[in-house]
């Protein structure tokens, strides 16, 4: 289960104007279009879905942190 603080850092990213790689980027969005652009497409698929959103961000970052950043 996941607890309030761990959920305030997903509603702080989307909130966020600034990437984690450190861009811009516009709100709601997780992360700005250069990032988006290198995820996997069915990484790209599972941030928008309903539901499970936060294990699909954490994913994505994962991903972006071995394979971008």
């Amino acid at each position: 289960m996941t607890s309030n603080s761990d959920k305030s850092f997903y509603v702080n990213l989307k909130a966020s104007e600034e990437c984690l790689c450190g861009r811009e980027k516009k709100p709601p969005f997780p992360f700005c279009y250069l990032c988006y652009k290198e995820l996997p497409a069915d990484m790209k698929k599972a941030i928008y879905q309903k539901g499970g959103i936060e294990e699909a961000i954490d994913e994505a970052v994962k991903y972006l942190q071995s394979e971008v950043w």
